[in-house]
């Protein structure tokens, strides 16, 4: 392996690598990085796959339906910001031991609305899914 500069990184550096990351993320001390661990370590948005991921459930167009729908209170066929905040905080809940603030919180829905919002209308149409 190599670091950032081209150099060669040693096995002892390696193993101690190793050990410092299992220190601080394997949480169960299984001495195996779990996905609710993982999820810990990746940044913001492969959390969020992996902890979608995580219910261990098909996503099914069937389920997607039942879960827009449960989400979209008003049945407009696009999510507003509240009804977005209101899935993306219980999506957040699955996942053990992991509190986001305010500010990241808003940056999440900021880059998930920039991603999907293909008609720029600022919302998250069923068809732009």
């Amino acid at each position: 392996l190599f670091d950032a500069q081209g150099q060669i990184i040693s096995k002892p550096d390696i193993a101690g690598l190793r050990e410092t990351l299992m220190e601080c993320y394997d949480s169960n001390r299984d001495n195996k990085i779990e996905l609710s661990e993982m999820a810990k370590i990746l940044p913001v948005e492969e959390n969020f796959l992996l902890k979608f991921r995580m219910q261990q459930r098909p996503l099914t167009y069937a389920n997607f339906l039942r879960i827009w729908e449960h989400y979209d209170r008003d049945n407009s066929g696009h999510m507003e910001m509240g009804e977005l905040s209101n899935f993306v905080t219980d999506l957040m809940r699955l996942s053990q031991n992991v509190d986001y603030s305010e500010k990241e919180m808003n940056t999440i829905l900021t880059d998930l609305v920039s991603h999907f919002d293909r008609n720029n209308n600022g919302l998250i149409d069923k068809s732009e899914l």
